[in-house]
């Protein structure tokens, strides 16, 4: 019966052992989050004592995730990575685009010149029969 269960919802078993990096659940409030933390030991059968920054917490293995990542780990690896995987060649580093401010008076004055045709929304063109409205005749039989 546990294995039709587990074959129909798709559910994993979640082992961790000690020391494994993993991802903990953090709630605060209405909201939640996952921060890094190691597994120090296994308290129950899904329970895990887990060292969060310098506290250590107790978790259910839901609330666990392995890490696959270090947690020095910086996004801009990854983009090098890609470029190692693909052979490619980096081009010089260009200093990033800022765009160019605009002037309060060049702002003002686009904002000031009258709409194009262009910019007005389109309107139907159907042609809408008014509504009939239902006059009571306690002598008719029918109303279709």
């Amino acid at each position: 019966m546990e294995s039709q269960f587990n074959k129909q919802y798709g559910t994993r078993k979640r082992c961790f052992a000690r020391g494994d990096a993993v991802l903990v659940r953090v709630y605060n409030g209405k909201h939640s989050y996952w921060c890094n933390g190691e597994v120090l030991q296994r308290v129950g059968r899904v329970l895990y004592k887990v060292l969060v920054g310098d506290t250590p917490w107790i978790r259910h293995a839901n609330q666990l995730r392995k890490r696959a990542y270090d947690s020095t780990h910086m996004p801009h690896q990854d983009l090098d990575v890609l470029f190692e995987m693909f052979d490619l060649k980096r081009s010089p580093s260009a200093p990033p685009l800022q765009p160019t401010p605009i002037s309060t008076e060049q702002h003002v004055r686009h904002q000031a010149q009258p709409g194009n045709d262009e910019d007005q929304p389109r309107r139907s063109t159907r042609t809408r029969r008014p509504t009939r409205r239902l006059h009571m005749d306690p002598h008719q039989k029918s109303y279709v």
